[in-house]
Formats: structure tokens, sequence, C-alpha cells
């Protein structure tokens, strides 16, 4: 079972290969299926996010808050959805925060949704009209 300090030490730990990095994110989600119980691992995913590095495997980082789908991460979630990487030319950290958003189904996360769906780069509002089609009105 990941902990709360191996995954600190995951994201944290500078000689870390980034290919070896994002493949330990990505077992998180992929063989451990307890991390959608444990909301306590948001902060550490969130702090990651917040340094906006592309060393961090920002989108697998994203992948795993969708798991876990906790309100607390909305606010990181707001922001990631808001950066826009020179290197992300495609915008899938923003579609990616998008999804980790509709993910949590709160009022709040739905208000952000919609938000995304008028303002932001085209891929990101794209991504929130289909999803606002899907769930009209919630």
């Amino acid at each position: 079972m990941t902990t709360r300090e191996d995954l600190h030490a995951l994201l944290t730990t500078p000689d870390l290969p980034h290919p070896e990095r994002t493949r330990r994110v990505r077992a998180l989600t992929d063989v451990e299926d307890h991390i959608t119980q444990t909301p306590s691992m948001t902060p550490i995913l969130c702090k990651a996010l917040s340094l906006r590095s592309r060393a961090a495997p920002n989108e697998d980082i994203l992948q795993v808050l969708a798991e876990i789908k906790a309100p607390t991460s909305l606010p990181c979630l707001r922001e990631a959805l808001h950066w826009q990487p020179e290197w992300d030319e495609f915008d899938q950290v923003g579609v990616k925060a998008l999804w980790a958003i509709n993910a949590v189904n709160t009022a709040e996360a739905r208000r952000l949704v919609a938000g995304a769906a008028e303002r932001g780069p085209e891929a990101v509002r794209d991504w929130a009209r289909r999803k606002l089609d899907q769930h009209p009105a919630e």
C-alpha cells in the first residue's frame, strides 16, 4: 500500500528519471485500487501540481486525482484547469484537470465545468460543453 510518505518521495525525488516517475504514478491507479478511498493523498498531489514543473508527471497526477474524487482537490484542479504550459500544445493538462473536476461530481464541480465551457482553450471548452450536453441542468 502506498503511503503519503511514499507518494511524497515519489514526486519529489530529483534524480528519479521522468519516465520512471510517470510509471510509478500510473501504477497508483493501475494496481492499487485503494487509492480511490485515500483522499489523504490529495494535498501531496495538489502540491506537486502547484509546482507547475515539466519534470512532474502532471497528467498522471490529474488522472489519480480523478480516481480519488475528493472535493478538497477542487481548488488545485481549478488552478490546473487554467494552466497552459508552453509544452502542452494540445491542452491535455486542462482537459485532464476538467476530467478530474467532473469526477468530483459536486455542485461546485459542475459550476467549474460550466465555467470552462465559456472560457479557456478550445479543447477544454469543447470537452466541457460535451459534458454539459450529456448532463444538462443537474
